[in-house]
């Protein structure tokens, strides 16, 4: 990985860091040495340190290719092996609820979560199924507005 994607992701992170801040008040952090280079521990890429009742785990990933036909149609592409990989992750960090937060640029941050009640009641949100996956996909900030707990 590059040190220009290496800050890219960061500063992705920041920002999706910052709004949860402002949405819910929550006091998330970047993992120590998130990104891939560390050895940290703590598996994700955002932690809250302050509050151990935070139910998420927080993937953020920003690529710029990455496939949304592929996930939506033929059931393969990074949106599924990033989802794959932070369920099991997030089994590991005591059975978080998992979260892929995913980026491109110039467009609003989405978010990959299990589908709930709530799926449906977002104009937004757009349930995926294929396989032996089915998936709600929305803009982040309707998330934050609709999940608040």
């Amino acid at each position: 990985m590059s040190k220009k994607s290496n800050s890219k992701g960061a500063a992705f992170e920041r920002r999706v860091r910052d709004m949860f801040r402002e949405s819910w008040g929550v006091q998330l952090e970047r993992t120590p040495q998130s990104g891939g280079w560390g050895r940290s521990q703590t598996k994700g890429d955002l932690v809250s340190p302050t509050n151990t009742r935070f139910p998420y785990f927080v993937e953020c990933k920003n690529q710029q290719q990455w496939n949304l036909w592929g996930t939506l149609f033929e059931s393969q592409g990074e949106l599924l092996n990033w989802w794959d990989k932070a369920c099991k992750q997030a089994k590991e960090e005591g059975g978080k609820v998992p979260l892929v937060i995913v980026g491109q640029d110039y467009q609003p941050p989405l978010v990959l979560l299990k589908p709930t009640l709530r799926c449906h009641g977002i104009p937004q949100a757009f349930i995926i199924s294929n396989d032996n996956k089915t998936l709600c996909l929305m803009r982040l900030i309707d998330f934050l507005k609709n999940y608040q707990s």
